[in-house]
């Protein structure tokens, strides 16, 4: 079953742009990065190996978004490294296409 499957995709697979399959498992990666970082920092808060500084805020513990300072910084820190590269690249990219 697995190597007709691997045949379809790969016969389909010419045809497709992999672009759009890439952004949505980007997207997908990165929102399950950053609920793995939350629910990590969790886990060492609740095993006291790391301080818990609560906020006013609502928490998701199913997206694994908890209102602790730590928590959430580390999820910025995560998504920052996301989207830095990104920012980057676009403005690279936009600088070029102005000189050429």
């Amino acid at each position: 079953m697995l190597a007709v499957l691997v045949l379809v995709l790969g016969r389909f697979g010419r045809r497709l742009n992999p672009r759009p399959l890439m952004l949505v498992s980007s997207i997908v990666l990165t929102a399950l990065a950053i609920s793995l970082v939350g629910q990590g920092i969790r886990a060492l808060q609740e095993g006291g190996y790391l301080a818990l500084t609560s906020l006013s805020l609502p928490s998701l513990p199913a997206l694994g978004l908890y209102a602790t300072r730590q928590g959430l910084l580390a999820q910025l820190v995560v998504l920052g490294l996301v989207l830095v590269p990104v920012i980057l690249e676009k403005r690279t990219s936009t600088s070029s296409a102005r000189a050429a």
